[in-house]
């Protein structure tokens, strides 16, 4: 399951991977030279291939 929030110079994931009891939550401040899309996602990637290798957030529905 995951919820990909991104609005008002914010954005945020959050995801949960049933089979590994793993929750991750990442809120991030978009600045004038944050690129486009959400940070906050790319920060839940690096941080689920951390603590669950081979599982990427897409596959968490």
């Amino acid at each position: 399951m995951i919820q990909n929030p991104s609005f008002s110079g914010y954005a945020a994931i959050q995801a949960y991977l049933p089979s590994e009891r793993l929750a991750i939550a990442v809120s991030a401040t978009k600045t004038a030279t944050t690129p486009d899309g959400n940070m906050a996602q790319e920060v839940a990637e690096l941080i689920a291939a951390e603590l669950a290798p081979g599982t990427q957030l897409d596959d968490l529905s």
